[in-house]
Formats: structure tokens, C-alpha cells, sequence
């Protein structure tokens, strides 16, 4: 099973959000646990950040065929990402969303979700417990490739 992870925009800058929290959390900390999560699960994952809504859709576009489902944690994109989400909706992969919601964020707006109609899973937390509570559901919901 393969599956595309897409982390929207400002997503780079986690470090510098979260600082001075209890537990900071980072890009490459939420790329590691991601990675291990899916690996101990016999699933590939191919990770995209990106501030480029344009670069998300060929992402999508062109992995299409290779890929069982997408993984969004679409950051200001849940307000904004309408491209994103035609071409999502278009394509029909299964998506799963991830409304991560840091204690000092200035975003994640998931009660505006754009994306919550066409989500198979959905959920909002605070750091990687959620997601990885998320991406095992999603996993779970993915037919067997």
C-alpha cells in the first residue's frame, strides 16, 4: 500500500510555533513519526511540504495511479484550498485529514474545513498523537494493495 502525504503551508515552521511548549514539536519530528508508523504497517509513504497549492495538485495529479490514498494536513489550506480540493475530489482517492492544532498555531481551522466532505477520516489535535491515531484509522479503512 502507498500512500501520499501532503503538508500544507507553514507546516516548516512547527519548530518555531511550538516553542517553548512542553512537547516541540517539529517538521521532521511529525516526518519521522510518520514514517515509522506507516513502516510498521508495511505501507510507503511519499511526504510533500509545500506552501504551493499548484505543487500539491501535480503531486496528486501525477501519482494518481501509484498511490492507495492521500494524507492532508492542510495548515491555512482548510480556509483557502479550493484547487487542492477540486483536484482531490476529481481524482477520488480516499483522504484522509489532519487539523493540527499547536497551542500557539494561527491556524487549522477545521470547523471550516474545506475539505471535511470528501475525508474519509477526519480529526483535530494538538500534535502527533492525534495524527498518528488518525493515520492508523485511514490505514485501517484502505483496501489491502
Amino acid at each position: 500500500m502507498q500512500v501520499l502525504v501532503l503538508l500544507g503551508p507553514n507546516l516548516n515552521l512547527l519548530g518555531h510555533i511550538s516553542r517553548g511548549s512542553a512537547e516541540r514539536l517539529t517538521l521532521s519530528r511529525l516526518q519521522v513519526a510518520l514514517r515509522k508508523a506507516c513502516s510498521s504497517r508495511d505501507v510507503k509513504i511519499q511526504l510533500l511540504q509545500t506552501d504551493d497549492e499548484v505543487r500539491a495538485c501535480r503531486a496528486v495529479k501525477s501519482q494518481r495511479k501509484r498511490r492507495d490514498g492521500v494524507l492532508l494536513v492542510p495548515g491555512l489550506w482548510a480556509g483557502t484550498g479550493r484547487q487542492l480540493r477540486e483536484t482531490l475530489e476529481i481524482l477520488e482517492l480516499p483522504l484522509a485529514v489532519y487539523h493540527l492544532t499547536p497551542p500557539q498555531g494561527p491556524w487549522q481551522h477545521a470547523e471550516e474545513s474545506l475539505f471535511s466532505k470528501i475525508a474519509v477520516v477526519e480529526a483535530s489535535g494538538p500534535g502527533l498523537e492525534g495524527l498518528l491515531a488518525l493515520v492508523s484509522r485511514f490505514l485501517d479503512q484502505l483496501p489491502p494493495g
